[in-house]
């Protein structure tokens, strides 16, 4: 039947990918970006205004593995040089779409063609890729190649598989199934199996024996519980022989089964002269003996009677079927006859398996009515002779039966009529999940087979294979979607894409110009930042009008850093960094207590934070630095915390408009301040707030003054 000897395995090598991840996912701690006061930047705000929020690769975002980093921000690059981005998209899309676990891993599989769908479009994918791409997809594309053999390997296993599924395993049956107990059915619930044997409860360790002894069973229930209204429902088989099934499969259910016999250990000492005697003659007939058992294993098989765990299968998608209709539709009887629907009454029920797994019709659904006995009135009239009495007798009974019958009949209908009116398909095929039975006869499942001596090693390691490269897959896939975000912000902003540098010789943040992502919109006209020096040790402040773009400003380069440190490309120009372990920001004064407790806190917290870490490995941003107590105070303490920054030569931009702050930090401190006009725009100095135009602008000057003129 087969052509291929299923004794014989497919051996290859150990599938072992090393460190070819094209994106490290799994991010150590020690090698995450760390945020001080957390609450004051949150990634996700920025993320959701790029539109990479729910990308795949989020989580890895964030990091301080310099080696990690250049690696992702080589991709960015490689992928921006493309051309044809959406087809790559496309080609990617439709890729991780692929079936890759075992419930469905070869479904896809055509025989007929010289590639499956999965090693096809591996081929497409490497094939783009040349000497000129990244470190990262050549090390990719090495691993792949390594592995070549196991797309042959795979053809020869799928020929075997796509014989076997063209031979699957089928059966089909009717059973009677009498309903003995509460008529209240319902579908909740849990479900067990009971089997009685000569009246006897047989548990289920004993299930085993009793199966392979072929015993029949004198009975088999299957009773349901609910865990809100107790006893649910009990249903019968009633004798084994109320079954019938018949059908086949490709195997007996001993391939799961299979348990070659060892070497005894005498055959396997060096020492021992029986061993050099007879232990190869040993060897070859317990060899012999392991294959024959092998192929008796592969065998087709007869079903002619199911398991009991098949038998539960079936009645349970019974029971769950009945409970789909509500009791309401046949609970309008006396509460006599109500209570007593179903006891004593049965089910017709046909059932098939096959491709499409389990399905069943319930053919005829009978309830049991309990009806008065008729008492004829003529039943003793005086006068009639012995023999006229028997015929009578005889008579009456009969028209008893046939008017029960008759009424059962009518209450019958009347329940059928009300269930399909609440269910007009009920009495149509439906389909049932069915564990027990995929476990011991769906092959079209193929795990049977996978799991078989001869294929297990191969299939593991093939699976090993298929995960591996959709994870990249899906990878590459979120580094495009991230390249197609960009692109689609730099033609709305008309603002450059640029793949920051990564320097290791300076304490540095520059730029010559970035996008403040954050605003996206909120404004018509956004500008981006130019002019500001280079974070590279020193301390920077920022004056001058109110809502001029300083906060903004401090919290943008903070975003820039946060990008490059997650390996993405930034929307602007000349970005360039050394790598930073630790970002910290004091920003609002939300928390418990005054605006002062609240932010000497944060600023006590970044403190600590940046003093793990050396000083060029920090940035700190601190917004209106001084507020929130009088401005003597704010100054001294300000210029305390400024001064312990300087020291450690971590690299500092704050904002203020406490202008003897940002005079004492040039003069004092060696720092720069620079100030924002009204165009957004840095230059060197220290500006006011702007507050005298800021009262014109929104016209509170008029106001006052017309609110003079008034009478008391």
């Amino acid at each position: 039947m087969n052509s291929i000897d299923v004794t014989t395995p497919i051996k290859v090598t150990p599938f072992d990918p090393g460190k070819a991840d094209v994106w490290k996912t799994k991010i150590d701690p020690k090698d995450r970006l760390v945020i001080v006061n957390p609450a004051d930047f949150k990634p996700d705000t920025l993320l959701s205004k790029i539109g990479l929020n729910g990308n795949i690769l989020g989580p890895s975002f964030g990091i301080a593995d310099e080696v990690e980093i250049k690696s992702r921000l080589a991709l960015m690059e490689f992928f921006l040089q493309q051309e044809d981005l959406d087809d790559y998209a496309t080609d990617l899309k439709s890729f991780i779409n692929l079936p890759s676990n075992k419930d469905n891993f070869y479904r896809f599989y055509n025989p007929a063609s010289r590639h499956n769908e999965y090693w096809r479009k591996l081929h497409h994918l490497f094939a783009k890729i040349d000497d000129q791409a990244p470190s990262a997809l050549q090390k990719l594309k090495k691993v792949f190649s390594a592995y070549l053999d196991y797309e042959e390997k795979e053809r020869t296993f799928s020929r075997y598989i796509t014989d076997r599924m063209e031979n699957m395993g089928q059966f089909e049956g009717f059973a009677h199934i009498v309903f003995d107990g509460d008529s209240s059915i319902t579908g909740s619930g849990r479900y067990e199996v009971e089997v009685f044997v000569d009246g006897e409860l047989v548990y289920e360790s004993e299930f085993r024996s009793l199966e392979d002894a072929g015993h029949r069973y004198h009975s088999i229930k299957v009773v349901g519980y609910d865990s809100h209204r107790g006893y649910s429902a009990s249903l019968d088989f009633g004798s084994a022989n109320s079954m019938v099934v018949h059908g086949y499969t490709v195997h007996s259910y001993n391939v799961l089964n299979i348990c070659p016999k060892p070497y005894p250990r005498w055959v396997m000492q060096k020492w021992n002269p029986w061993a050099w005697l007879f232990g190869r003659k040993e060897r070859q007939k317990i060899d012999a003996l392991n294959k024959e058992n092998i192929k008796k294993a592969y065998q087709p098989t007869v079903i002619s009677r199911l398991s009991l765990k098949a038998v539960a299968d079936i009645m349970k998608g019974f029971l769950e079927h009945m409970g789909s209709i509500s009791v309401s539709a046949y609970n309008n009887y006396d509460v006599k006859l109500s209570y007593n629907l179903f006891r004593g009454g049965y089910s017709n029920l046909y059932f098939h398996y096959g491709e499409d797994g389990l399905a069943m019709k319930i053919l005829e659904l009978n309830c049991s009515a309990e009806t008065d006995t008729l008492r004829l009135k003529f039943q003793n009239y005086p006068g009639f002779s012995g023999a006229d009495e028997s015929m009578f007798r005889s008579t009456a009974s009969s028209l008893r039966n046939n008017m029960q019958i008759h009424a059962l009949a009518l209450e019958n209908n009347d329940m059928i009529t009300k269930i399909i009116k609440e269910k007009e398909d009920f009495f149509n095929f439906f389909s049932v999940q069915a564990p027990n039975i995929d476990a011991r006869y769906k092959w079209f499942a193929l795990e049977n087979i996978w799991l078989s001596p001869a294929y297990k090693e191969f299939y593991d390691n093939l699976l090993d294979h298929r995960t591996f490269f959709h994870k990249q897959v899906a990878s590459i896939s979120a580094i495009v979607d991230i390249v197609s975000k960009y692109k689609t912000l730099a033609e709305k902003t008309g603002e450059p894409i640029c793949i920051p540098s990564i320097t290791q010789s300076h304490n540095i943040v520059s730029f010559r110009s970035v996008f403040p992502f954050r605003l996206i919109g909120e404004e018509k006209d956004i500008q981006p930042i130019r002019n500001l020096p280079p974070l590279n040790g020193q301390i920077v402040a920022l004056t001058g009008r109110h809502g001029g773009g300083k906060s903004t400003t401090g919290i943008t380069i903070m975003d820039y850093i946060y990008l490059v440190m997650s390996g993405l490309p930034v929307l602007g120009d000349g970005f360039t960094t050394n790598i930073k372990k630790v970002i910290g920001l004091v920003v609002n004064e939300e928390g418990k207590g005054s605006t002062a407790q609240v932010l000497i806190r944060k600023i006590n917290n970044l403190v600590k934070g940046i003093g793990k870490v050396s000083a060029k490995e920090a940035v700190v941003f601190i917004d209106e630095m001084g507020k929130g107590t009088q401005e003597v105070d704010g100054f001294e303490t300000s210029m305390k915390v400024l001064q312990a920054l300087k020291d450690r030569g971590v690299s500092v931009i704050f904002n203020t408009q406490i202008l003897a702050l940002a005079q004492n930090v040039v003069t004092e401190l060696n720092g720069l301040a620079m100030k924002v006009d009204d165009r957004h725009a840095y230059s060197i100095g220290i500006g006011d707030g702007g507050m005298k135009d800021l009262v014109r602008s929104v016209g509170l000057d008029k106001s006052l003054a017309r609110l003079k003129k008034m009478k008391k």
